[in-house]
């Protein structure tokens, strides 16, 4: 064999590709492609999966906000249900009119403690006493209650001689209403540093003892000085010689004069301050003293009373007059920190107050007149009472079930923040008929 053949039989065995060159030389074709396929559908399902759980949770989210924004827009409408029904709109309030069973009204006038408490020195106490003292001597105000509604502070006892506050107001009240000649008698010695900045106050003009001689009608002044005096029970000795218990009666009467006045034909009890008539010697009402001649605005009655409780039933039940208060008014103010806001009570928009007619046009009886009108006005924010009245007024809470349930009606005002020293003078207005 030559060369020749050798080649030919090369050129036979090799086979030359129908392919174009650079493309890859699939083996197994069928194989390959079905895994490749599984891979690409079980990739696509995941993503499926994937998208239907994340759209799922998305729905599920939706309507949970849903359920939640129902829910949340229930409860405000409940809400705007109860707050309608207890504090109505200002538009739609009715008019409230207070009838008062006598022709002569007297008022009792409870305040807090806590007027006070913003006050920062004596000398600003004193001020805010003033203007409470004056609001009540020009509106015939008999009683003035001082209610301890300081939680933190101890309950008021007469044993006690710390300097509290319900100790303060009392001692700076009362000097407004006792002559200059009785305050040494009056007041003891440990209490006279409260009564510092009183002196550099003004007088209140309406008590006739205060009003100056060289103002108006001169003659009638110098008489009415020479003739009636203010002055305080003294204690005496027991009759019986051999008692040795305290007298609580006495005749002699502190005048502030050097001299202790004696009363003619009189026994009455120790440490009260009376009217005397200094030329019969005897005890007299203000009207038949200073009745006459406009020395007294209110005839039948000069200055107030002070009391000091510590509980709101204690309030109502040591009432100045036997029968009980006529009728109980609260007015919402001093709260200065806005959390009475929302209170639970009928707020009642006051058109007019009216009195009992002329007994002398009606025909009423004499006791009916003697017997007047005693209206009780508590000004204190609704906090502190309904604190108060969960701490100490345990009683009173198995009869009523909110402190707002003893009040009559509300006199309101244009703002709850109103000091009650203010709120005083607005409301005792009101009632000048």
């Amino acid at each position: 064999m030559g060369l020749s053949s050798h080649v030919n039989k090369a050129s036979n065995s090799f086979k030359i590709p129908t392919e174009p060159m650079g493309t890859k030389v699939k083996f197994n074709d069928g194989d390959e492609d079905k895994v490749i396929k599984k891979k690409v559908n079980n990739k696509i399902k995941a993503k499926k999966e994937n998208i239907k759980k994340i759209r799922k949770e998305k729905k599920v989210q939706k309507v949970n906000k849903l359920k939640v924004k129902a829910e949340e827009s229930k409860k405000a409408k409940k809400v705007k249900k109860i707050m309608k029904e207890k504090k109505p709109k200002l538009e739609t309030r009715k008019t409230k009119l207070i009838k008062l069973p006598s022709k002569k009204c007297r008022f009792s006038v409870c305040v807090g403690t806590s007027m006070i408490s913003n006050c920062k020195n004596l000398e600003q106490i004193t001020n805010v006493l003033y203007q409470v003292a004056k609001a009540c001597l020009i509106y015939n105000v008999n009683e003035l209650v001082i209610l301890n509604d300081n939680l933190e502070e101890k309950p008021f006892i007469k044993k006690e001689k710390k300097t509290t506050k319900s100790m303060i107001m009392s001692t700076i009240l009362q000097y407004f209403i006792t002559p200059e000649y009785l305050v040494k008698s009056t007041f003891k010695k440990e209490y006279i540093p409260l009564l510092k900045y009183c002196s550099r106050l003004p007088k209140i003009s309406t008590l006739p003892f205060n009003k100056l001689i060289n103002q108006g009608d001169v003659e009638v002044k110098k008489e009415m000085l020479k003739q009636y005096r203010e002055g305080i029970s003294v204690t005496m000795k027991h009759p019986n010689l051999k008692s040795k218990a305290k007298y609580e009666q006495t005749k002699y009467i502190q005048v502030g004069e050097g001299e202790l006045l004696e009363l003619s034909n009189q026994l009455i009890p120790t440490n009260v301050r009376v009217t005397v008539n200094k030329q019969t010697r005897e005890i007299v009402t203000p009207e038949e003293a200073y009745g006459r001649d406009n020395l007294n605005i209110h005839k039948d009655n000069i200055g107030y009373t002070i009391r000091m409780v510590d509980s709101i039933e204690n309030l109502y039940l040591g009432c100045i007059k036997k029968e009980g208060y006529d009728q109980s008014l609260l007015i919402n103010c001093g709260d200065i920190h806005s959390k009475s806001f929302h209170d639970q009570i009928l707020r009642n928009n006051i058109g007019r107050v009216t009195k009992g007619e002329d007994p002398l046009r009606k025909g009423i009886k004499v006791k009916d007149v003697e017997n007047p009108t005693q209206v009780l006005m508590v000004f204190n924010s609704v906090l502190n009472l309904d604190n108060l009245f969960k701490v100490r007024d345990v009683n009173l809470q198995n009869q009523i079930t909110n402190v707002l349930e003893i009040f009559d009606n509300e006199i309101p005002l244009s703002s709850h923040v109103i000091n009650v020293e203010d709120a005083m003078m607005i409301t005792l207005t009101k009632f000048d008929i």
